[in-house]
């Protein structure tokens, strides 16, 4: 689909996918039940579990378009400031797990985009790359922010703080423990944040990820159970921090 063609069919958003194979494949099998074909990828594609390769290569294959977040930076070479120990031990154990062209192609990766001139692709926030919105502050003024830099855009999609959430300047919502899909203002502009592929941090470990839906202005927040058994062996196989394999099965 070319960036500028109107969109008309329901598209994927993932974010903070994190090297987490099982879930990942939870989440793409029912992208593929629903018959979407365009998925968005927030950043954040690897770092924390280990099973990097395999996720890069099915975001290849399926032409996702996608940018990056602060561990595909940190792993592709940038400097690692203010992180915790068991953060800097996955950086540089993927940096050892990847090939050098696919160290490349995260590098390579823009730090935000503008897709079909409608929506915006970011990992932290409008303002700033490495920005977490927690807070009903931080989301107006981000909102803000998307109308004076951005005019024409009506959605910000987000990542980086696993938490699912679709803010508009007169709505919030934030509990999505199941699936759950959201009407939209085609007026307003909305933040939303598809939530935590790979490591969940909303109190619930099932895997998330969004549908939007460009004919009923829709957001549909998508909540799955997947195998966390598997992703915990492989983190505990790798020598990885054990906090990094409870956290997921405590959604945290």
């Amino acid at each position: 689909m070319s960036e500028s063609a109107e969109v008309l069919e329901p598209f994927a958003i993932l974010s903070d996918i994190h090297s987490n194979s099982a879930a990942l494949k939870v989440c793409l099998a029912e992208i593929d039940r629903r018959g979407i074909k365009t998925l968005l990828c927030l950043g954040d594609l690897v770092g924390y579990n280990a099973d990097p390769q395999v996720c890069l290569g099915w975001l290849t294959e399926r032409q996702a378009v996608c940018i990056r977040g602060n561990h595909d930076r940190y792993v592709a070479g940038e400097p690692i400031d203010e992180v915790r120990e068991s953060t800097i031990q996955a950086v540089r154990w993927t940096q050892k797990a990847l090939s050098e062209a696919e160290t490349t192609r995260l590098r390579e990766l823009p730090d935000e985009r503008s897709w079909n001139e409608t929506f915006l692709l970011v990992h932290g926030s409008v303002r700033d790359r490495d920005e977490y919105i927690l807070s009903s502050d931080a989301a107006y003024a981000n909102l803000q922010a998307m109308e004076e830099r951005h005019p024409g855009t009506l959605v910000c999609f987000f990542g980086h703080c696993h938490l699912p959430m679709i803010v508009g300047t007169h709505l919030t919502e934030i509990r999505f423990h199941e699936t759950r899909t959201v009407a939209l203002d085609r007026g307003a502009r909305y933040l939303i944040n598809p939530g935590s592929v790979g490591q969940p941090r909303d109190r619930c470990s099932l895997t998330s990820f969004a549908i939007f839906d460009p004919v009923t202005w829709s957001a549909t927040i998508i909540r799955l159970p997947y195998d966390i058994s598997a992703t915990q062996a492989q983190v505990r196989a790798a020598g990885l921090d054990e906090s990094l394999a409870k956290r997921l099965e405590l959604g945290m």
